[in-house]
C-alpha cells in the first residue's frame, strides 16, 4: 500500500481514513491508544487482511474519537458508527469488517440496525470480553490514563 492515496476526514463524529474506489467496505478497528484519523502505518496494519479489495472497493477505516465518554455503551458507539456510515450517501448498505473491539461494535451495529449492514465479517473478535480480556483492557486503560502510550501498546501486543 506504499504510494496509495489515503483520504482522511470525518463522517459524523468519527474520524476515518479511506482508500480505493467502489462500494464501501467499512473496517472497524479495535480501540487503539491513538484517537483520530489513523496514521499510515496503523491504517496499513488494519486493512492488511482486506487490502486487495481496494482495487474494487472503497476501504474506510473508522477510529475512535477524542473524548470518548466514560461509561458509553456499545449500543451508543454502534449508533454513532451507523450514523456516520449514513453520511456516505451510498445506494446500498456497506459491508463491515470488525477487528477486535471493532468486531464487537460491528456486531452491535448489525443487531441494532440490520437494514444498514449488507454483510459482516469478524477478525479476532468476540461478542463480549472474558476475564482475561477485561484484565488486559483495564491495564491498557490505566496505562493510557497515566500517559504511558508505549506501555499500553506493549500490553495490547503482549495479550
Amino acid at each position: 500500500m506504499v504510494g496509495v492515496r489515503v483520504e482522511r476526514g470525518r463522517l459524523g463524529s468519527l474520524p476515518f481514513a479511506a482508500t480505493g474506489a467502489g462500494p464501501p467496505l467499512i473496517v472497524l478497528a479495535g480501540l487503539s491508544p491513538v484517537a483520530g484519523a489513523v496514521s499510515d502505518g496503523y491504517f496499513r496494519s488494519i486493512v492488511a487482511p482486506v487490502r486487495g479489495l481496494a482495487r474494487t472497493r472503497r476501504l474506510i477505516v473508522f477510529n475512535r474519537w477524542s473524548g470518548l465518554p466514560q461509561g458509553i455503551s456499545m449500543g451508543e458507539i454502534a449508533q454513532r458508527h451507523a450514523e456516520a456510515a449514513a453520511e456516505l450517501g451510498s445506494d446500498r448498505a456497506p459491508d463491515l469488517v470488525g477487528v477486535s473491539t471493532g468486531g464487537s461494535i460491528a456486531q452491535q451495529w448489525a443487531a441494532d440496525h440490520p437494514a444498514t449492514v449488507r454483510r459482516l465479517a469478524l477478525i479476532s473478535s468476540a461478542c463480549r470480553l472474558g476475564p482475561a480480556g477485561r484484565a488486559v483492557q483495564a491495564r491498557v486503560a490505566a496505562l493510557l490514563r497515566a500517559g504511558s502510550t508505549r506501555a499500553a501498546v506493549a500490553a495490547m501486543a503482549d495479550a
